[in-house]
């Protein structure tokens, strides 16, 4: 009795067989379903069996042999990237990247003296740590500093030079470029301590030249814009003569090195000393004592004039003078003119004038007159306040048939003030 045996299955293939044909790219076309029913069998629906014709068992292919076993492909990349790194580290390593030097932001220069400026500039802020500075002058190379210094001073100049200064950063192996530009004038420094000393014709001048720079080559003397005179470098005063008094100045000095000059200096100013007296001075005159049975004014009653001083005065010294007024005979005002000079503290002068009569004559008699300042109240020369005396001196005369005529004195004291009266109306002088 024979049985149908039932048909037989080929057995599975291994997963990693597949996997390994997979990878090995050994999967063929893929298969298509066709015939009837193949619309229901792609979209997975149920389909009624029908029975196959039989056919012949065969064994199944042996299975191809196993590859060797590769690597996923995700790890390639990862490993040439790890590789990627420790080039880049290497390349860290043996050639690190070193930063540019960067120029300082701003630069300053200054001239303190006629011979020098200085220059400083805050430390570069970034980039390499510097090295040096370089300092660059009208676009060369002056000079170098260490790099932890941020100024540095340029001697030997001279007044009135003009420079460009630059500041460049050097470190790491390269320099900077240049910083922005300072522009500079050495100082030209004008003389100092100018005094001006001065009398009734001429005043003197001494100063010194400046601290800060070099002896000039000349020095020029202003009086106001007047240029007075020009001198060696190496002379430090002057004397101007020819002056009148009370002669206002305003004198100042610069000093010159080649075609460059300082400022005016500080001016000195004022006046050449005044004349004690000058013009009309109003007076009052009175008379202290008389010859008895004399006339020539009234003891003790004032007489108002003016007196006129004509001042004429050299280096230190003035001479005056001067129309004076006195009462005179039936007390009208006698003027003559005399000159007064110095003489211990005021002023003396003398004359002779024929003042006083006596018996019918007229007498020729010495007028002396003396005038003394109040000494609180001299300004520049000029008197504020004085006094004086007059002393009108008649000298003895011998009359004939047995008469004379005595030495006689008549004696006045002067003050400032009083509403003044110019009248003379009577005296000559010899």
């Amino acid at each position: 009795m024979s049985t149908d045996a039932p048909a037989s299955v080929p057995d599975p293939v291994p997963a990693q067989g597949a996997e390994d044909a997979d990878d090995a790219g050994l999967s063929g076309p893929a298969e298509t379903v066709s015939g009837p029913g193949a619309a229901e069998a792609v979209s997975g629906a149920d389909v009624p069996f029908a029975a196959e014709p039989p056919f012949a068992l065969v064994a199944p292919p042996p299975p191809p042999p196993r590859r060797p076993r590769r690597s996923p492909r995700w790890l390639l990349p990862a490993v040439g990237g790890v590789l990627a790194v420790a080039l880049v580290a290497g390349l860290l390593v043996w050639q690190p990247w070193s930063p540019r030097p960067i120029a300082p932001e701003s630069l300053t220069a200054k001239s303190p003296t006629g011979t020098s400026v200085q220059l400083s500039w805050p430390a570069a802020d970034g980039g390499a740590t510097p090295d040096h500075y370089v300092i660059l002058r009208d676009g060369a190379q002056l000079a170098e500093v260490p790099g932890d210094e941020t100024s540095w001073t340029n001697t030997g100049l001279r007044p009135g030079d003009k420079f460009r200064y630059e500041v460049a950063t050097r470190g790491g192996g390269w320099q900077s470029g240049p910083s922005p530009v300072a522009s500079v004038t050495t100082l030209a420094p004008s003389p100092v301590g100018l005094k001006v000393a001065s009398n009734y014709s001429s005043a003197t001048l001494t100063w010194k030249p400046s601290p800060l720079g070099p002896a000039p080559d000349k020095y020029v003397v202003y009086n106001g814009f007047a240029r007075m005179a020009t001198l060696d470098g190496a002379t430090t005063s002057y004397v101007q003569r020819g002056l009148t008094e009370d002669t206002p100045f305003q004198y100042r000095v610069v000093a010159e090195w080649g075609t460059v000059s300082s400022a005016l200096s500080a001016t000195d100013s004022g006046t050449t000393r005044s004349a004690p007296l000058d013009n009309l001075q109003n007076v009052t005159v009175t008379p202290t004592s008389i010859p008895s049975g004399a006339t020539g004014g009234t003891v003790g009653k004032a007489f108002p004039t003016s007196w006129n001083f004509a001042p004429q005065c050299a280096t230190n010294a003035c001479t005056m003078t001067v129309n004076i007024v006195v009462p005179g005979p039936q007390e009208k005002g006698f003027g003559l003119t005399l000159k007064v000079t110095p003489s211990g503290a005021g002023y003396t002068g003398s004359t002779q004038a024929k003042f006083a009569e006596c018996g019918g004559t007229v007498t020729t008699d010495g007028i002396k007159v003396t005038l003394v300042p109040d000494k609180s109240q001299i300004s520049n020369g000029q008197w504020g306040h004085w006094t004086g005396t007059v002393v009108a001196s008649a000298p003895y005369i011998n009359l004939n048939n047995g008469y004379y005529c005595p030495s006689a004195s008549w004696d006045f004291n002067v003050a400032p003030g009083g509403s003044g009266n110019a009248g003379a109306t009577g005296g000559s002088t010899d």
